[in-house]
């Protein structure tokens, strides 16, 4: 586990800096992908989108980069590395397939991994990151969460892991909290689907996907459905058989099992972790210090 002292204000590992609240008010109310493309104007909107988005997502970068470093300091320059590449990615415009956030601590995976290459290998937990994370396996529940509509991954990101109100997360997507709640309420059903689907196309034998129906069935949250059928099945393939167990670990503890399943190291530990105090309403910034992409709002480690 890493060893950051996860108590004080602005030294636990999702606590929130003095800087945190500083941004753009008028852009509270944005959603996270109108922002990102916010980034490709004016170096005035795109200072105050950047600083928004920062303002949003880097206590939780931040909190996953506590995960894979040894100290504080190493996980503020991880995360503001990490948002610097979403920030670049966004003025290029490229998109995330999902939650802009999970897109940003997936950049603080891939650059803790660049790390490992050079001197700043020492900062970082090796019982977290590999020596060699080129032989990571691929996190098991993104291929599902991927062929789900965009705003259904935003909100299992957002509501699900995270655990940000229905109004936060409304305005993070582009939707009412209303929608969100539906959106919360039909997703787990769809990843379940989802999950089964991709998993069986993978790894499952000529027979398997003959029981995709009955192995839904067998871990709806609301009461299981028995079928000999399926029992026999399952006694002879372990694909199946670890479906049917992943499912029923999400059921129990959907937000470490699904952190863990979407991130490529010790997603549980970031879940549970200690959550920051919600950021300060954003106050108008003074001005953008350079010229550029908006990465002026970002700390100097970042920029270089």
């Amino acid at each position: 586990m890493s060893r950051h002292s996860r108590t004080g204000a602005g030294d636990g590992i999702r606590g929130t800096g003095p800087e945190d609240g500083a941004g753009a008010g008028q852009y509270a109310d944005t959603p996270d992908m109108a922002l990102a493309g916010l980034l490709r104007r004016d170096v005035t909107t795109s200072f105050a989108a950047a600083r928004e988005l920062r303002r949003r997502h880097l206590p939780a970068a931040t909190a996953y980069a506590g995960v894979c470093t040894l100290t504080p300091g190493s996980a503020r320059l991880l995360a503001a590395q990490a948002f610097a590449r979403a920030a670049q990615e966004a003025k290029r415009g490229i998109e995330p397939p999902g939650a802009w956030r999970h897109r940003l601590l997936l950049l603080v995976a891939r650059a803790a991994a660049a790390w490992t290459a050079d001197e700043r290998a020492v900062r970082l937990d090796r019982d977290v990151v590999p020596s060699d994370p080129s032989a990571t396996r691929p996190p098991q529940l993104l291929e599902a969460v991927r062929r789900l509509p965009l705003r259904t991954q935003a909100v299992l990101w957002y509501a699900a892991v995270d655990e940000e109100p229905d109004a936060a997360t409304g305005v993070y997507v582009g939707v009412g909290a209303v929608d969100v709640a539906q959106l919360r309420g039909t997703a787990f059903g769809a990843l379940r689907s989802a999950f089964l689907l991709s998993r069986l196309e993978a790894h499952g034998g000529p027979d398997c996907r003959g029981y995709l129906r009955l192995l839904e069935n067998a871990v709806l949250p609301q009461g299981p459905r028995y079928s000999a059928d399926l029992e026999d099945h399952l006694a002879v393939c372990a694909c199946c058989g670890d479906s049917r167990a992943e499912l029923l670990r999400l059921n129990s503890t959907p937000r470490a099992v699904l952190a863990d399943g979407l991130l490529p190291w010790a997603g549980d530990r970031y879940a549970l972790a200690p959550r920051p105090a919600p950021a300060a309403q954003p106050a108008p910034p003074a001005g953008p210090a350079t010229a550029g992409s908006g990465l002026a709002a970002l700390p100097r480690t970042a920029r270089g």
